[in-house]
């Protein structure tokens, strides 16, 4: 892995209704050739005219050829189309350094700031992370590879949901949002939750503070629930990270003024990359660098758990790493597995060379009894 990137983990699941058209897939619009040295993919005409894909040198590990091609878009309720689907490839791919792509929409339909949304051949549609529009028309973001068709678009009534709670709060997502939650884990591993507005550069911002410990040292991630009733309730963002470990405590946020996009979350199963704010150390007034985050999420299938407070079956497993290099030299690695009950939370973790599972906790001010 590449030092400039950080992978962070599917903590939520996403999920969201879709639908395809129908018709077969357009054959490859552009292609170029490129290497270790880096090359660039350009449209200049045609139905994709602007789009480019600016592959970094040492991105790819040998000569690849880069290919782009327009097929049907997809309907996501409470999104507007502002493009065709958008496929790019290899599709199997992963890159060791960031790729930059640019997308080609019409302004002439847009009354709000874009979104890329992705669908997986799953059917799974997801929103990507750190999205920008560098022109009139345009619409820019970074990605370690191409595992979706892609479609560029506006929202109207809320997000794609990245820590489900289901129409009307029905149904509980994979990690509750409460303050005083807190699991222990055999091994002496401890996670706990807390809403705090008194966090070091977050201006007196309310977030919730989810944050994994063992004896010697923790790790967490600043998280904001979004309701907008009554479309979407509970919808996970990830504002960043935190380590409080002595002499190398840090603190990354994903945008220091605080306007929070629904896309920047922890529950993408997409690479995709944005730069974050470095305080170091952690209760630093002003950031020292800026580092590069990229994120995947994988979630996967898990078997039921049993744990010392009973059995679970409805589960996500993650796997979460991460690996930065800030400008000013300082590097920061770190990785952690777990296992997620819907409307509990981790029961089974891994994180600094120790394991365990939950052995006793509290959610919602209520004690966690399994299945």
């Amino acid at each position: 892995m590449n030092c400039g990137t950080l992978v962070l983990p599917a903590i939520f699941l996403v999920l969201a209704s879709c639908s395809q058209g129908s018709g077969a897939e357009s054959p490859a619009i552009g292609s170029q050739q490129v290497g270790v040295s880096g090359g660039v993919l350009d449209i200049a005409t045609g139905d994709l005219a602007g789009l480019r894909v600016e592959i970094p040198e040492g991105a790819a590990p040998a000569s690849v050829q880069i290919t782009a091609a327009q097929d049907f878009g997809f309907v996501q309720p409470g999104f507007t189309n502002l493009s065709r689907g958008i496929v790019l490839g290899p599709s199997a791919m992963e890159f060791s350094r960031p790729v930059t792509v640019t997308l080609p929409f019409d302004a002439n339909r847009q009354t709000r700031a874009v979104v890329v949304l992705a669908k997986e051949a799953s059917g799974r549609v997801l929103e990507v992370a750190g999205v920008v529009e560098p022109e009139t028309g345009r619409a820019r973001f970074q990605t370690l590879g191409f595992p979706a068709r892609y479609m560029v678009a506006e929202r109207l009534l809320g997000w794609v949901n990245t820590n489900p709670t289901g129409l009307f709060g029905t149904t509980p997502g994979m990690l509750p949002l409460h303050h005083g939650n807190r699991w222990n884990f055999s091994g002496g591993l401890v996670a706990t939750m807390d809403l705090t507005s008194q966090e070091p550069n977050l201006q007196g911002v309310q977030v919730f503070k989810f944050t994994i410990a063992s004896a010697s040292q923790d790790l967490g991630f600043y998280l904001r629930r979004v309701d907008s009733p009554p479309f979407v309730y509970g919808s996970t963002e990830t504002i960043g990270e935190f380590s409080t470990n002595g002499g190398a405590d840090y603190q990354q946020l994903h945008d220091l003024s605080m306007f929070l996009p629904a896309e920047v979350t922890l529950g993408q199963r997409l690479i995709a990359v944005l730069p974050a704010l470095v305080h170091e150390p952690y209760a630093a007034t002003g950031a020292s660098s800026v580092s590069t985050e990229a994120l995947q999420v994988m979630p996967t299938g898990a078997e039921p758990v049993v744990t010392g407070v009973g059995r679970f079956q409805d589960l996500v497993r993650i796997r979460w790493e991460m690996q930065s290099l800030s400008t000013n030299g300082s590097e920061r690695a770190a990785a952690i597995e777990m296992t997620f009950a819907r409307g509990v939370g981790p029961i089974a973790i891994t994180a600094f060379g120790q394991s365990g599972v939950l052995t006793s906790g509290t959610v919602n001010n209520a004690p966690i009894v399994g299945q």
